[in-house]
């Protein structure tokens, strides 16, 4: 049986456009959102340790206890990460929103931390 190749990518375009049903594991945006800022600062953390640790180790442990702490299995967050990312306009929003509260977080703890005496940075 022969299929044109303009019925063909007309069958592939359709399939494609039909709405996907969300996977059973997929986790709600908020804690998807949640444990994706959690995630984005463990990177942080790791890159900023002192240097001689292994990164991929720290970040694999912090991995771990951040889905320990949400009781998430890691597959469950992959599959939501997936399902989320398919939308590129709304996944550019959700990082947009993560980095303005990472962005005033940091103002909150910078504006708490006391200034150094002039004394003690001599």
């Amino acid at each position: 049986m022969k299929i044109s190749l303009p019925i063909l990518s007309l069958l592939l375009l359709l399939n494609g456009c039909q709405s996907e049903e969300p996977p059973e594991e997929l986790l709600s945006e908020e804690l998807y959102m949640e444990i994706l800022t959690e995630m984005i600062l463990t990177r942080g953390i790791a890159y900023m340790t002192e240097r001689g640790v292994d990164e991929d180790s720290l970040r694999q442990a912090y991995r771990v206890e951040l889905f320990d702490h949400y009781e998430v299995p890691p597959e469950h967050f992959t599959i939501s990460h997936e399902y989320y990312q398919r939308d590129l306009e709304q996944q550019r929003d959700r990082l947009t929103h993560i980095r303005e509260v990472l962005r005033e977080e940091h103002r909150a703890v910078s504006e708490t931390r006391p200034e150094p005496d002039e004394e003690e940075v001599e």
